[in-house]
């Protein structure tokens, strides 16, 4: 079985906050694979994202390498635009640009795009910054791209940019950011289509995720970090 590393590289890593507007910290991503999240002053917002994973190679019982089949690495590119439809709810559409490789050859395409509305139930307030925001999330994603089950290239996979099943998504988020020490916790689930091809049904089941984030504010600066589960 082979493996995959990922790291993502953010082109954002620091939020600026403006002194001079009263508004309460947005959720930093704790819930969702949504990259894009608008602050309560934003109308439109857009992101860029850059994330590369690293799969191990195959090796044999006697330690030697076996031969490569799937792609040894894959870039992503991720273009977001966000639009807020009113006071408590946006919507945002992302797009991503594959690009598979191995050690000789690479190929790139546009991967499955996807949209993500939120909707903010429960709104901090400055008068109790112990009260955290709440938001109720829901977003699609449908197949568009190829997949490892109708890609050209059956051994190395290099022309499969997309999942190859049509997703939804539900769940929620939690975020308090009105302390120097700020948190969120995010849960979604996501249900997966099946898909018949060539006579046999794929399903490749549901997916709950967990998500937990913590950010420290210094200043007009904010970092966040956090971690998944799913």
């Amino acid at each position: 079985m082979r493996r995959g590393v990922t790291a993502t590289a953010f082109l954002i890593l620091f939020l600026w906050i403006p002194q001079a507007r009263c508004f309460a910290c947005s959720s930093c991503g704790s819930g969702g694979d949504d990259p894009l999240i608008l602050y309560p002053t934003d109308q439109t917002r857009v992101y860029l994202g850059l994330s590369q994973t690293n799969f191990a190679h195959n090796v044999s019982a006697a330690g030697k390498p076996e031969d490569v089949t799937g792609i040894e690495a894959k870039r992503k590119w991720v273009v977001s635009v966000g639009q807020r439809l009113t006071g408590r709810s946006f919507l945002a559409v992302a797009v991503p640009q594959v690009t598979n490789s191995t050690a000789g050859e690479s190929q790139s395409g546009l991967g499955d795009p996807s949209a993500s509305f939120r909707y903010t139930v429960l709104r901090q307030n400055f008068a109790n910054p112990l009260i955290p925001q709440l938001q109720l999330l829901a977003g699609v994603k449908p197949t568009t791209s190829r997949s490892t089950l109708d890609a050209d290239d059956q051994r190395t996979y290099l022309d499969a940019f997309g999942d190859g099943h049509n997703t939804v998504r539900l769940g929620w988020d939690l975020w308090s950011g009105m302390t120097p020490i700020q948190y969120g916790l995010g849960f979604n689930y996501v249900y997966a289509r099946e898909r018949e091809f060539e006579g046999r049904v794929y399903r490749p089941g549901d997916l709950m995720q967990l998500n937990v984030t913590v950010g420290k504010v210094w200043g007009k600066w904010k970092a966040v970090t956090g971690v998944t589960h799913s």
